[in-house]
């Protein structure tokens, strides 16, 4: 895979994570993860609810990713260390 085909994985990497955290994010908002993420979870957290941990995944992940993938079309020579600064806002489980 030469430079510009690396440059296209990370950006269909960076497109994806971004979609998924939206759209997670979404979800969460909206309540319509409610069967697989009851409220009982949050229970040791200082959230009410998924409100704002969705809009955090859907503004920070998901903005960050938009941000990188626009980096890896825009400048590539700043897109590696801007998806790198993008996974590092990327919660692990």
């Amino acid at each position: 895979m030469g430079i510009s085909g690396v440059r296209v994985a990370l950006f269909k990497v960076d497109v994806f994570v971004a979609l998924t955290a939206v759209g997670g994010g979404i979800a969460l908002v909206a309540g319509l993860e409610g069967g697989r993420f009851p409220p009982e979870m949050l229970g040791e957290t200082p959230f009410g609810s998924y409100v704002v941990p969705g809009l955090i995944l859907a503004a920070v992940v998901g903005g960050s990713a938009a941000v990188a993938a626009a980096a890896t079309l825009i400048s590539p020579p700043d897109c590696g260390l801007t998806s790198i600064a993008a996974a590092g806002t990327t919660p692990a489980s």
